[in-house]
């Protein structure tokens, strides 16, 4: 079929939504979140402090012939995440796990996770963080999450770093 817009930023009021991951949701439907860029509409060169980052998605229950776009409730601190794309994850018992990374002044850049218990209408940031403790000089620490969901149950959390070489983190809870 011809190529049909489902999300756009200015549905959000704002500039940008990005990073987009599919999906299928627990009841067959398919689903592609996205960050949105909160920026209110605002000139970001003069407001970037004030600019952060939440989740929206698109779902369609009927293949994709029609789609409904929303905000997704995230509990987490009002940061500006960043995400990659098809970056998101389904555990076994149905838990959507989305990788993130974000800056901060104390270090370089932490990942974390985003978890959905409720396929997707809220997300809730992992307590745990995954930090380098140190910065470089060019404020690349742990970016560009990715998960992998191991046989076992483990999940282990690859990043990208600005050391040369590549970070994995393990978690079996």
């Amino acid at each position: 079929s011809e190529p049909e817009i489902i999300a756009e930023a200015k549905f959000f009021g704002v500039h940008n939504i990005m990073s987009v991951s599919g999906i299928r949701g627990l009841d067959n439907s398919i689903q592609f979140y996205f960050l949105i860029k909160e920026d209110g509409g605002r000139d970001l060169t003069e407001h970037e402090e004030e600019i952060y980052s939440t989740i929206g998605r698109t779902i369609s229950f009927d293949g994709g012939r029609t789609f409904q776009t929303e905000k997704c409730n995230l509990i987490a601190p009002k940061r500006y995440y960043v995400m990659c794309n098809d970056r998101m994850e389904r555990q076994k018992d149905g838990t959507l796990l989305y990788p993130c990374c974000y800056g901060s002044k104390e270090f370089s850049t932490a990942s974390s996770v985003f978890v959905s218990k409720d396929d997707g209408k809220t997300f809730e940031i992992i307590d745990s963080e995954i930090v380098i403790p140190y910065k470089t000089s060019w404020n690349q620490g742990m970016v560009e999450p990715l998960l992998h969901l191991q046989e076992d149950g483990v999940i282990a959390l690859y990043a990208r770093t600005g050391y040369y070489f590549q970070y994995v983190s393990y978690s079996k809870d």
